[in-house]
């Protein structure tokens, strides 16, 4: 039989077994940090990651023996070399999980940090695809609207429409290159172009992207056939596309909407559609700075952190990165979003602001993490494909007046109750309702009566077409109805004509000649001769119906769109500009209005024709008590409305000394002190009130 051992507790009285000093030194440690050890996870709570995949980064001077032992790992499947100092992506072998790995090699002396490879998501909600008025470029207070709550678009377009030397990379799902609005805009990377370099298979620019000639392409190829990684980064999602054309569609140019930047370059970069992470993340933003992007759009997010991604940006210090705070109304000031709370010196992070000068209702805040606001609710943009939308339609319910006026001598037209038969899911019913008709029972002879509609704006319609129910009976050949059209006070164009017979039925024709245009009529004429006469027709559910490539959607991602588009004109007003200098100039010049105080840092919203202009606006500055360090000593924040480019503090009138955002106050003695803080922004403007603070420290 086994022999078993069990553990007894020692008598009472009896010595139990001794520690010595140094042991007992430990436990008491080991006690202390035990709480923050259990708390320290691998993976941020609640946060998803790709399975089966590990960020790693070795310690400088290690990258070579670290590779060579995860090659030699049988945790580790593949490894692929990051586009960042040191950092690679790992596949794990099927089994190993992304905990267990993260922890185990987390512990290599080669390895600086090992975390997941979290995953991203656009900043965008839908919206309905109504007809497009841009307001957050100039804003005349339409409707419940605040006029003048806009970015001040046409009066920065004085100074500069933009440049096709600055260029901006869009960092998402890709941009459409057929699209009118934006094609004339795209990048086309000289080192890849002409004498059939597009195609060669080569790598011509040696940038070790093969014929990447209009960007790249970052995804995984799909479920869906759609292809990647490869050299073309076409959108297939249209979140990428509608972000395009806020920053640089085309303008002036009598085709659809324009972009804050009418002449700014657009590299688009695809991350991906919903399989966005921070791999995809990283390789975009070494791909955007490689390419020399002086700005970089990043309309998407997670709340898990990546220091691989922070390290990314920090090794791309010409590029600009515009980042999304956020669609969860949430503060980021405690609960971060990444990789807008990085906090990035050439990082900017965007909230979003509506119609009215206030914070959107879905839009992250942050006084602590959020540079300023931009417009974001109900944008008007480029559209991946055409969207179908209704321009006008008239189901006869109510008088004419308002929607048609009759013109003609002899008016015969009327609304009458009529009976209708419908498909209905258990079959056909007959209804009675209300439509129009040519005729109060028989019509009379010699007839020529019509119905014009009010003015339609089809500006922004492609494809358009005119739908109507129809039923009834004329003489053939001899009278008729007649559907016509013009544009502006042009010449009448037929459209359909009906003559005869008709049973009750669903009625179209296309309306091509007056498509794109902005002031258009419809007319419904009815003209007989002086022979038979029968009951005439009745007419119900006339629609006119447009296809367009714009269309609306909400969400800190279009704010982010805005200010990206902004500091692309700035980038054209200010060339030598670099990108901690782009980020002050957007910051320092916002519009404050009092809803949006306490919304963001600078408690302001965008306005990029302030940007434009010499920056005379000095810093406003406050320092806030954040916690104690021991008995003796506080640590102190320096906040600003604007990046500064020095700071300097003083305790007790003592000499001011060079100072940080994050301030650790030298040991004092117990009691009340107070601290002054002077600021100076990239402009050498200085606060002419230093930020006085006081605090207590000790007993």
């Amino acid at each position: 039989m086994p022999k078993t051992t069990s553990r007894t507790r020692p008598r009472r009285g009896t010595p139990g077994p001794t520690l010595a000093p140094a042991a007992i030194l430990a436990a008491a440690l080991l006690a202390l940090v035990a709480p923050a050890l259990a708390q320290a996870e691998p993976i941020a709570p609640g946060a998803d990651y790709v399975p089966g995949e590990v960020i790693v980064r070795y310690e400088a001077g290690e990258a070579a023996e670290g590779r060579r032992t995860l090659r030699a790992s049988p945790e580790v499947s593949k490894r692929e070399r990051l586009p960042a100092p040191r950092i690679d992506l790992v596949k794990l072998a099927p089994g190993v999980s992304v905990r267990a790995a993260i922890r185990r090699l987390g512990r290599r002396p080669e390895v600086a940090y090992a975390e997941p490879n979290y995953r991203r998501e656009l900043f965008a909600l839908p919206d309905d695809p109504l007809f497009p008025l841009l307001w957050a470029l100039h804003n005349t207070g339409r409707g419940r609207a605040r006029a003048d709550a806009d970015i001040d678009a046409p009066e920065a377009w004085e100074s500069t429409t933009g440049d096709p030397g600055v260029l901006v990379a869009v960092l998402d799902t890709g941009v459409d290159r057929t699209h009118p609005d934006l094609a004339p805009n795209l990048w086309r990377n000289p080192g890849e172009s002409g004498e059939g370099r597009e195609t060669n298979g080569i790598d011509d620019d040696g940038n070790g992207f093969v014929d990447d000639y209009r960007g790249w392409d970052f995804s995984r190829s799909s479920d869906d056939g759609i292809p990647g990684p490869d050299n073309d980064p076409q959108d297939h999602f249209g979140h990428g596309t509608h972000i395009a054309g806020t920053i640089a569609a085309r303008g002036n140019n009598g085709i659809g909407v324009a972009g804050i930047g009418w002449h700014t370059s657009l590299l688009p970069v695809r991350l991906g559609d919903f399989d966005l992470s921070v791999a995809h993340s990283i390789r975009g933003i070494a791909y955007a700075a490689a390419m020399g992007a002086d700005v970089a759009n990043m309309s998407y997010g997670g709340w898990a952190p990546s220091r691989a991604e922070a390290d990314a940006m920090r090794n791309a210090p010409g590029t600009l990165f515009v980042i999304a705070a956020g669609n969860d109304f949430s503060s980021n000031d405690r609960r971060p979003v990444y990789p807008c709370n990085y906090g990035v010196r050439n990082s900017t992070c965007v909230a979003a602001s509506e119609q009215r000068d206030r914070l959107a209702r879905f839009s992250n805040h942050g006084r602590l993490s959020l540079d300023l606001a931009a417009p974001g609710r109900s944008i008007m943009s480029a559209a991946l494909a055409p969207i179908r939308f209704t321009a006008f339609v008239d189901r006869f319910q109510r008088p004419l007046r308002g929607r048609w006026h009759k013109d003609g001598p002899r008016d015969t037209w009327r609304r009458v109750v009529s009976e209708r038969t419908v498909l209905r899911p258990r079959g056909l019913r007959v209804r009675r309702t209300r439509m129009l008709a040519t005729s109060r029972g028989r019509y009379a002879n010699g007839l020529d009566t019509s119905l014009l509609s009010k003015r339609l704006d089809l500006s922004y319609g492609r494809g358009c077409g005119i739908s109507y129910w129809l039923a009834g009976r004329t003489e053939p050949l001899r009278d008729r109805l007649l559907i016509e059209a013009r544009a502006g006070n042009g010449e009448w164009m037929q459209i359909a004509s009906h003559s005869g017979r008709v049973r009750g039925s669903r009625q179209s024709a296309p309306l091509r000649e007056v498509s794109g245009k902005p002031d258009v009529q419809i007319r419904l004429r009815f003209v007989t001769d002086s022979t038979l006469r029968r009951e005439g027709y009745r007419i119900d559910d006339l629609a006119v119906r447009c296809g367009r490539r714009y269309f609306r959607l909400s969400g800190t991602s279009m704010s982010a769109a805005h200010v990206s588009g902004a500091a692309a004109l700035v980038k054209a007003r200010y060339p030598g500009a670099s990108a901690v200098e782009l980020r002050a100039r957007l910051v320092g010049s916002v519009d404050r209005p009092r809803a949006l105080r306490r919304a963001t840092r600078t408690g302001g919203r965008l306005n990029v024709a302030r940007a434009l202009e010499p920056d005379t606006r000095p810093p406003n500055t406050r320092a806030l008590f954040v916690r104690r360090l021991g008995k003796r000593r506080a640590q102190l924040r320096i906040l600003s409305t604007e990046p500064l480019s020095s700071r300097l503090c003083s305790i007790d009138g003592a000499p001011a000394v060079p100072c940080g955002r994050s301030y650790k106050a030298p040991r004092l003695a117990p009691g009340r002190h107070t601290l002054r803080a002077w600021a100076r922004d990239y402009f050498g403007n200085e606060d002419p009130t230093p930020a006085l603070l006081r605090f207590r420290v000790g007993p």
